[in-house]
């Protein structure tokens, strides 16, 4: 998928001006279930914001480190969103999300630094259903669809 033909998910507020910003995400699986994060009541995908020159697959790599304390190695390609939102921190982000398959090869709880994150274990089903960002949502439909 071209980056002029992502869909574009959330609602665009009057008035506020949204920063770009571009993110990897990722779809873990354990025993039938999906890791999600919780972070103030919210469901979404392990994963956040690129940082510096990462590569979307090195975010993924740091951003399950950070939040869950998961070692990963990143699989294949899923989708890509264009979702717009308001951050926790009150900013508007049109967010570039890129999503990918990964697997847990280890689980080294020391790493993590995000205590405001907690990993919850959903059936696919539950996590469609309960995930804040509806582009994520889609890609992981679209994604389970698949399989």
């Amino acid at each position: 998928m071209s980056v002029t033909a992502l869909n574009a998910y959330g609602i665009q507020v009057p008035g506020l001006i949204y920063l770009a910003r571009t993110a990897a995400y990722a779809i873990l699986l354990r025993d039938g279930r999906m890791a999600v994060m919780r972070q103030n009541g919210k469901l979404d995908l392990p994963g956040g914001g690129i940082e510096g020159d990462e590569t979307p697959e090195e975010a993924v790599v740091r951003e399950c480190r950070e939040e869950a304390g998961f070692e990963v190695v990143v699989g294949a390609f899923v989708g890509e969103v264009l979702q717009y939102f308001v951050n926790t921190d009150g900013k508007p982000y049109a967010n570039h999300a890129r999503i990918y398959l990964a697997e847990i090869v280890a689980e080294r709880p020391e790493t993590k630094i995000e205590d405001d994150h907690e990993t919850e274990w959903l059936t696919p089903t539950e996590a469609l259903l309960g995930l804040e960002k509806d582009g994520y949502a889609a890609v992981v439909l679209q994604w389970l669809r698949t399989i």
